[in-house]
């Protein structure tokens, strides 16, 4: 079994038909023209980083990095964080930490160009 990233940036697994399960169940998808298993999520890719070559196991060793960090943001149970709110309410600590990783989590909430 062999994990490559191809020009396209789409993460290649090439394994042995008995294997086939593998891949499947980790979300990879079956390329049949190029008898392949492949997917554009490093996170999907993560699962199978120890079949990697080096280039590519420096960019999912990246992705690993990044996701503890995210998930260590994700655990936090308040935040220093100015967040808009009605005239005299306040939000509970877990509600800032809350708002503050959905700001940092792509796609979560979008904010304004004046920054609100």
């Amino acid at each position: 079994m062999i994990l490559y990233k191809t020009d396209d940036n789409k993460f290649v697994l090439k394994c042995d038909y008995e294997q086939r399960e593998l891949p499947k169940s980790a979300g990879f998808r079956w390329d049949g023209k190029d008898k392949r298993w492949w997917t554009d999520n490093p996170t999907t890719a993560l699962a199978f980083k120890n079949f990697a070559d080096d280039a590519c196991k420096h960019e999912l060793l990246d992705v690993f990095k990044k996701n503890e960090v995210s998930l260590d943001d994700s655990r936090a149970s308040d935040a220093v964080i100015d967040v808009p709110r009605p005239e005299g309410l306040e939000y509970l600590p877990f509600q800032r930490a809350g708002i503050k990783y959905a700001l940092i989590a792509l796609g979560v909430i979008n904010r304004k160009q004046d920054g609100t």
